[in-house]
């Protein structure tokens, strides 16, 4: 019977263990431990940015490693996202969700960002801190404009 006791007890604390250590981890199964926006390597302006001769060459630079993008919070996804050199593609096309689509496709920040639980509630956070005293330029004004759609297709999407 003691057996059958230490048993049970050693069962229930590798279970109680495994629940707090999920609570305290991301959706990959491990703690988001990046805080900082990922710095993309090669934008716009740069001498190498315009030795790329394409849209597929641009968008494999601004890939984020897997192994970044996995260990990022939310936070610092969000900003990875919004500054994503090649947002501006979403305008492009006749109608901004099939230029979404188009850009989730190719840009791997924007597909891990919808498989985020807390994501909706990070980007109306973020678009409410970072836009709030926003000027009239031009850059950040399409940024804001950027973000909300995101936000707006992710409430549709996920919900």
């Amino acid at each position: 019977m003691r057996r059958v006791s230490i048993t049970v007890l050693c069962i229930l604390c590798c279970i109680i263990t495994f629940s707090v250590g999920c609570e305290m981890t991301g959706q990959h199964g491990f703690e988001y431990s990046i805080t900082e926006a990922y710095q993309y390597p090669v934008v716009p302006g740069m001498e190498e940015w315009k030795t790329l001769d394409s849209l597929q060459k641009k968008a494999e630079v601004c890939q984020i490693p897997e192994d970044i993008l996995g260990s990022m919070t939310t936070e610092a996804l969000i900003e990875t996202v919004v500054n994503y050199p090649l947002f501006i593609n979403v305008f492009a096309y006749d109608n901004k969700k099939t230029g979404l689509e188009h850009v989730i496709g190719y840009f791997n920040g924007l597909q891990e960002l919808y498989e985020r639980d807390d994501a909706i509630e990070k980007m109306e956070i973020y678009i409410g801190e970072k836009f709030k005293d926003l000027e009239d330029r031009q850059p950040e004004k399409f940024k804001k404009m950027f973000a909300e759609f995101v936000l707006n297709d992710l409430k549709v999407t996920v919900n």
